[in-house]
């Protein structure tokens, strides 16, 4: 009788491990489990993209600030720079006006094209 309790208490610990086995897999396979990590995975996505979409945007803005403030200070060095010096005559007063014209257009595209360019880069990215 000895030998058949063992048998019978092993037997039965082997059913219900393949018991266990068998309804972990198929919860496992159950299509709600499945649709809810899915959902889960597209709602960490979706949170990613808006995450990464505002960080751009800031960028966005941050380099957008940069060209104004440097186009600003171009600006105010052109102001200043297109005062009359003391004693210059008129023809070195147009002359110096015209080079400075022509190096304060070169400063303004050069930032335009540097930052702007940047600005479109990320847009399109």
């Amino acid at each position: 009788m000895n030998k058949l309790a063992k048998k019978v208490i092993v037997y039965s610990l082997l059913v219900g491990i393949v018991q266990c086995g068998l309804s972990t897999a198929i919860l496992e396979a159950s299509p709600n489990d499945r649709q809810q990590q899915d959902k889960q995975q597209q709602d960490r996505q979706q949170q990613d993209r808006a995450r990464q979409d505002k960080q751009d945007q800031e960028q966005r803005d941050r380099k957008d600030q940069d060209r104004q403030e440097r186009i600003r200070q171009e600006n105010d060095r052109h102001e200043q720079e297109m005062r009359r010096h003391d004693g210059e005559n008129d023809r070195d007063y147009q002359d110096r006006m015209d080079r400075e014209h022509e190096r304060h257009n070169h400063a303004i595209d050069d930032i335009e094209v540097i930052l702007g360019l940047g600005i479109l880069y990320e847009l399109t990215r």
